[in-house]
């Protein structure tokens, strides 16, 4: 029987903002997966079927030293299908930003945690998955898991605070992408110097840190209302002016190939090609587009390194 395969996620807005408590909000991104399996199919290479299986006995290592007692997780079970030869069938990248562990910490919950042991509501839920999620990266705010399991967009109103978008309009006069940037990036240095900024560096200033905020805040808002040409100005602009407070604020996010593309469309208010944000921690990985053009966008960086995505897949 074909397992379920739970989707990657995209942050479109929110990056390093949720830092300062700030609003964002995430995506489910269905063009890349993961789901258990036990078979070992001919046309895939055996290296990612070692690494997953490691993976997960490492994490049943952890919880067999760690322990489990705030959440009902069948270890018994989990170590049994190890022995049979599980593992996680997934083509969500690691280190894109995508988040692989949100998929995989979804999939073990719906797998191994009792029905009736499972969260009644979404505020335990995100917590029951957070506390998963940390077995992998020690810290974990649920928000990826969450997106991955019930494959809805998720507004954040702070770190706490979220809601549930039930359908978000597509654009008519631009589309938006993926740009690969063909390298991964580990988000925990990226992080600490975005803290450095915060102490004793440019965003020191709490002005230029409301200004951040107020950026995405206006993107977030601005996305939920797609309702007419003049509206998708709005948003257009509003991404405009994020993106060009990256590019002066955040230099290191940005791959040094990139700098002077970055710049190349800002003054081209209606005919850009494409504008580009950070996308998650940035620094490689994924980033964000949007393009008038996705055939120029393509032509430009290459067919295989833009992928376009709908709001709504």
């Amino acid at each position: 029987m074909p397992q379920k395969r739970y989707p990657a996620k995209i942050l479109l807005f929110g990056e390093y903002a949720t830092l300062l408590n700030g609003r964002a909000l995430a995506i489910p991104f269905p063009q890349k997966s993961g789901g258990f399996s036990f078979a070992r199919p001919n046309t895939r290479p055996l290296t990612p079927i070692a690494n997953s299986i490691k993976n997960l006995q490492l994490l049943l290592e952890q919880l067999l030293e760690k322990g489990t007692e705030e959440l009902a997780f069948d270890i018994s079970a989990f170590a049994g299908d190890l022995g049979k030869g599980l593992w996680f069938d997934s083509d969500i990248p690691q280190g894109y930003g995508l988040g692989s562990s949100g998929a995989l910490v979804a999939a073990l919950y719906d797998r191994y945690v009792p029905i009736d042991s499972q969260a009644s509501n979404a505020a335990q839920l995100k917590k029951d998955l957070a506390l998963l999620e940390s077995f992998f990266h020690g810290q974990s705010s649920g928000n990826d898991p969450l997106v991955s399991k019930l494959g809805k967009p998720i507004a954040l109103a702070s770190k706490t605070e979220f809601s549930f978008i039930e359908q978000l309009r597509n654009p008519q006069s631009f589309q938006f992408f993926l740009l690969d940037t063909g390298s991964a990036r580990q988000t925990a240095p990226l992080v600490k110097l975005f803290y450095e900024k915060l102490e004793n560096g440019i965003f020191a200033n709490p002005r230029r840190q409301a200004v951040l905020l107020e950026r995405h805040k206006q993107l977030i808002e601005a996305i939920q209302d797609l309702s007419s040409p003049t509206k998708e100005q709005v948003f257009e602009e509003a991404w405009r002016q994020l993106s060009m407070l990256q590019y002066r604020y955040f230099e290191e996010m940005i791959p040094d190939d990139l700098h002077q593309i970055w710049l190349e469309d800002f003054d081209r208010l209606n005919d850009y090609r494409f504008l580009l944000k950070i996308c998650g921690a940035g620094g490689g990985g994924y980033m964000l587009g949007i393009s008038k053009d996705i055939t120029a966008a393509k032509a430009y960086f290459g067919e295989e390194q833009v992928i376009p995505f709908q709001l709504n897949e």
